[in-house]
């Protein structure tokens, strides 16, 4: 990850953010997909690539968004979440 832009608003114990990535591949190979860890009290409502959706799977705190990013190349992603912090 090279950049990491989040826009926050806070609602009592809730919350909604967008989180806007920049994600490079410094390999000499294709990654297949991109893989985050985001707490499992937030729901992820929407995920973008260059401003179109896309489809993402979730299982407990792991966000895998099926996208090929080439060697050496970067990609703007934007992910938007709500929820709470859970312990």
């Amino acid at each position: 990850m090279i950049n990491h832009h989040i826009q926050f608003k806070q609602h009592g114990y809730q919350f909604d953010a967008i989180s806007n990535l920049c994600v490079y591949n410094p390999n000499s190979q294709n990654l297949d997909s991109i893989i985050m860890y985001l707490n499992p009290g937030l729901n992820v409502l929407e995920a973008t690539i260059t401003g179109k959706s896309v489809d993402f799977r979730r299982e407990g705190q792991v966000l895998s968004i099926k996208h090929t990013l080439q060697p050496q190349d970067s990609i703007f992603i934007k992910i938007h979440y709500t929820g709470y912090i859970a312990p």
